[in-house]
């Protein structure tokens, strides 16, 4: 019966070893590889990533994007919204309640259509109104979209859509190729 004791025992030490071992080889994995996804030309802020990967095609996009023809797009949950886009473009849903564009002919992702009612995303009405702009500094407002700037170098741009939508965009200013990617998203938001 001891015998049968030192057994079970050991056995038992045997498979806590292996699952801290297993967890410990997991870790070391993740934190030399990473464990989340890398970022893709057709998610959100997809935009970015094909303007790092292929400026020159980049450019060409963006000035072949300003020769589409638009089209009016219905959106929302519990409150409809219309937006202008340039043609094949479409508001891919994510989460319950939000939207990003996409670029159905060339499969790039852009910036965020957030409704402001979900619990999460409450501090973006705060900031468009100015109730609560946390380290944010309006830099400018041009055609209804706001241009903020905090402490970090990030910049926020924020269109009021319907009563509860924001189109929200960011980058960081330092970025490669900042000046390029505010062009583009201008240009959207300006145009929806």
């Amino acid at each position: 019966m001891r015998k049968l004791k030192y057994i079970l025992l050991f056995v038992i030490l045997i498979f806590g070893l292996n699952s801290c071992l297993t967890t410990m080889v997991g870790w070391g994995i993740c934190e030399q590889y990473g464990c989340t996804p890398s970022p893709k030309k057709n998610d959100i802020d997809g935009v970015e990533i094909f303007a790092k990967e292929n400026f020159l095609e980049f450019k060409n996009y963006f000035e072949s994007l300003k020769k589409r023809e638009s089209e009016k797009v219905k959106a929302g949950n519990n409150e409809t919204f219309n937006i202008t886009l340039p043609k094949n473009f479409i508001l891919k849903k994510f989460d319950k309640t939000d939207y990003y564009l996409y670029d159905k002919e060339k499969k790039i992702g852009f910036f965020v259509i957030e409704d402001s009612r979900n619990r999460d995303k409450k501090y973006i009405k705060n900031i468009f109104n100015g109730t609560d702009r946390e380290n944010y500094k309006l830099i400018n407002i041009n055609k209804e979209v706001q241009t903020l700037r905090n402490d970090r170098g990030l910049i926020l741009k924020l269109k009021k859509l319907s009563e509860n939508y924001y189109a929200s965009a960011s980058f960081y200013e330092n970025d490669e190729h900042s000046k390029e990617i505010q062009e583009i998203y201008d240009y959207l938001l300006e145009k929806m």
